[in-house]
């Protein structure tokens, strides 16, 4: 009976020490993500040879957006929620010497706690619609994203004002995550 209980113990300890050496691999293999936060105006990699500048950033309530972008933003799956529209210009600039096509919807905006992405609704109504972008070797593109936050997501939090300053626009994730303030 003495025996099984050793038995049993060993094999646990065993056990244990295996995942938790498993578990230092994987964190030594694949560390945390770092951070860099580039300031609104100022130019960091995005894409492998494609840079990144964001230029200006405002926020627009419901009223202002619909104006802009027409009542179709208005999306039937809103159920009447109230929102506000950040719109972001940015500057795409393809440093190689080959053309190379962008992807705008890999962008989210974030901040701290919150992630969205780009609405077709909102982005469709724009000048820069497509959200594939071809630049050629050495081009330089000047682009407006558009991005829709539900205000009752904010909600929570009290008297809380949806400012540009606020959020991130963010590219790649991992191992560097470079996120471009928008004020």
């Amino acid at each position: 009976m003495k025996r099984n209980r050793w038995i049993r113990r060993f094999v646990i300890i065993v056990a244990v020490l295996f995942v938790v050496s498993r578990i230092v691999y994987v964190n030594r293999k694949y560390p945390q993500v770092e951070y860099k936060d580039i300031p609104i105006g100022e130019t960091a990699e995005w894409d492998q040879n494609v840079n990144l500048t964001v230029e200006t950033a405002k926020v627009y309530n419901q009223a202002e957006a619909v104006d802009k972008y027409g009542p179709d933003i208005v999306d039937a799956f809103d159920n009447g929620a109230d929102f506000v529209v950040v719109e972001s210009k940015v500057l795409l600039s393809n440093q190689n010497d080959k053309e190379q096509e962008v992807y705008l919807y890999d962008l989210n905006i974030e901040n701290r706690i919150y992630s969205n992405a780009i609405p077709q609704e909102v982005q469709l109504n724009t000048e820069d619609d497509n959200l594939v972008i071809d630049l050629q070797p050495r081009e330089e593109r000047a682009v407006k994203i558009c991005y829709k936050l539900f205000v009752d997501q904010f909600r929570n939090l009290k008297s809380y004002e949806i400012r540009a300053k606020d959020f991130w626009i963010s590219g790649k994730h991992y191992p560097v995550k470079n996120r471009w303030r928008l004020g």
